[in-house]
């Protein structure tokens, strides 16, 4: 039976006032807390009581630091849906739950990608496999198992319950057999075949990898979760997300390999790992036989001297001029497409193209861990600062927040925040 939602927020969100000017965000964080604390409460054996509170710690770390638009997206989605009817304070409060659920996929996702990828920082600090081990695998699972425990105790008495249900499910697995075409791009322990690295496949891999969780799946969600199940209206909206979405990668490409860390947060690693980029698929369809012969030499050798080679090619093919036109001018069909659209409010593709047209991949946390290396030699070494004050901010609030409790659940985090700093404390990226 799907569970009413009640206002249970955490003591530093500020109270969820009866207001048309609410702000999203403000629901989100409102209702976070209570979904949390349901989750926990929904374990009857003690036998796996240490098993949930690692559920939260996970979540913790790896959900709430993102900036959330996908959540922000269906509730602002849902929003324009119930315009002319109107929704109640609760119906809020019920997306903004659904919108976690999106979250928390999310996490289940980059938690396995940074794994598989060998990542080394996410958000501004280590990656969730690089605090803890291997068992980030099963942690990954238990986010992906939670999304269906919160679709049943909020949704199960809705008519579009099984709608919500197949779409998690559908999408789970277009993402992972984009994932799957991604990493057979470069098999590990082998060196690329970069004549595989065609415009078609990496449009595939973006479509499955990212395009579907990351943008179709909001808006639908929404639709549904709205009462409009009209199969016109949910494949016109698909067409015109999917496009947004290759247009998101497309950045997330470029902005690995030329964007700032102090400002993304993270340390891009494209050409080491032999991506299939939209860079180096630009690079190879433009290339000169010497230029290519260079590109076939050094892309995915992970070291400072060949990423750097490759970066000069890219520089000599003038890709940064080339992104620029590109950004200009898919931002302008994906306009055309939204004015052309006639089944479904165009401020639903206009609240989600604003989030991300001329984006800097902005990232929600401080730099709490690293400085970025000079960026003129495009070194990509890290320093750990070792003073007591600059460890992690986040597990120590962590460590606080459970304190009061048991023991269990506090050498749980305390662990890991000792893993983590055994980890910095030995590590010169």
């Amino acid at each position: 039976m799907a569970t009413q939602v009640i206002n249970n927020s955490h003591p530093q969100t500020t109270k969820l006032k009866e207001s048309k000017d609410i702000q999203d965000s403000e629901i989100l964080n409102d209702v976070y807390d209570k979904v949390v604390k349901d989750i926990l409460n929904s374990n009857k054996d003690p036998t796996i009581d240490e098993v949930y509170k690692r559920i939260k710690v996970i979540m913790d770390y790896n959900i709430t630091d993102g900036k959330k638009n996908r959540a922000l997206v269906l509730i602002n989605t849902y929003k324009i849906m119930k315009l002319s009817e109107g929704c109640s304070l609760e119906d809020l409060k019920l997306a903004a739950i659904l919108g976690w659920c999106i979250e928390i996929l999310q996490g289940f996702f980059l938690v396995l990608d940074d794994v598989m990828d060998n990542s080394i920082t996410r958000r501004g600090k280590p990656c969730w496999y690089k605090a803890t081990g291997l068992i980030a695998i099963n942690d990954a699972l238990l986010l992906e198992g939670i999304i269906y425990e919160i679709l049943e105790k909020y949704f199960s008495n809705l008519s579009c319950y099984h709608h919500l249900v197949r779409q998690f499910q559908m999408i789970t697995m277009k993402t992972t057999q984009g994932q799957c075409l991604d990493m057979l791009s470069t098999p590990e322990g082998t060196r690329p075949d970069l004549e595989t690295f065609t415009e078609s496949r990496y449009n595939g891999i973006v479509r499955y990898k990212t395009a579907y969780y990351s943008f179709v799946l909001p808006v639908r969600l929404a639709l549904y979760l709205a009462g409009c199940s009209d199969l016109e209206k949910h494949n016109q909206a698909e067409a015109i997300l999917l496009k947004m979405g290759h247009f998101f990668q497309v950045q997330d490409d470029y902005l690995d390999c030329f964007g700032d860390y102090a400002t993304l947060g993270k340390i891009g690693t494209d050409i080491e790992d032999a991506k299939c980029s939209w860079l180096v698929v630009k690079a190879l369809e433009n290339a000169t036989e010497a230029q290519k012969d260079i590109i076939n030499q050094y892309y995915g050798i992970n070291n400072p001297d060949a990423v750097n080679k490759i970066k000069d090619v890219y520089k000599e093919l003038d890709l940064p001029k080339h992104f620029l036109r590109y950004e200009e001018d898919t931002y302008s069909e994906i306009t055309k497409l939204i004015q052309e659209n006639t089944l479904l409010p165009s401020e639903i593709y206009n609240f989600y193209l604003r989030k991300i047209y001329k984006r800097q991949k902005r990232w929600n946390g401080s730099k709490r861990f690293y400085k970025a290396a000079c960026s003129t030699t495009n070194e990509r070494c890290l320093e750990y600062e070792k003073s007591s004050q600059n460890l992690s901010r986040d597990l120590q609030v962590l460590i606080q927040k459970h304190a009061g409790t048991s023991s269990l659940e506090y050498n749980l985090v305390n662990s890991t925040h000792a893993n983590l700093t055994l980890y910095l404390n030995s590590t010169i990226f």
